[in-house]
């Protein structure tokens, strides 16, 4: 069952609403296990472009998923909050009491299905500075070695630079204010 030809038909949605979700929650499973391995594959050196490929790849499809799927949420919430209840009263729907108790909480928030999907089109290129920093500071990035107090030499990373931040604020914290 694909779920795009049920665009549109938001009030007629009760009998193939179990069958939407269901699909919807297949198709979830089986994007998490190619990004937890894609993810897996590039975390084991950031070097290899082929590996980057598959992570990118696996990008690409959430992205193309969350794109195709952006209508379904705001279809659901054009239907009447009471039906919706009513539809969780049938076993199939049941499992999913919280997905309709989090949408109906979050919908002052759920845009029209065309902003929606705007917002998903936006998800690759909002990340790319978290991933240009992610790839610099894992692989190319070495920053100069710095003396420590007692004269040893330090290399310099993100976790070393982010430990001495946190120590010099909490000293500096510890010590008495003059008022």
């Amino acid at each position: 069952m694909a779920i795009s030809p049920q665009i549109g038909q938001g009030g007629e949605l009760g009998q193939v609403a179990a069958g939407a979700l269901t699909l919807r929650d297949q198709i979830n499973v089986q994007l998490e296990k190619v990004g937890g391995f894609a993810s897996l594959r590039r975390d084991e050196d950031m070097r290899v472009s082929a590996n980057q490929g598959f992570f990118n790849a696996r990008k690409t499809l959430g992205v193309k998923w969350a794109e195709s799927s952006s209508w379904f949420q705001p279809e659901l919430l054009k239907i009447p909050e009471g039906q919706l209840r009513d539809w969780l009263k049938q076993p199939e729907l049941n499992v999913y009491q919280h997905f309709f108790d989090d949408l109906l909480r979050t919908k002052a928030h759920v845009l029209s299905s065309r902003e929606e999907e705007l917002l998903a089109m936006s998800s690759k290129a909002t990340d790319a500075a978290t991933e240009a920093f992610g790839l610099l500071s894992n692989t190319e990035l070495r920053w100069r070695s710095v003396k420590d107090p007692e004269g040893n030499d330090l290399e310099v990373t993100s976790s070393s630079y982010t430990s001495a931040s946190n120590r010099r604020t909490a000293s500096f914290a510890a010590r008495p204010s003059k008022l």
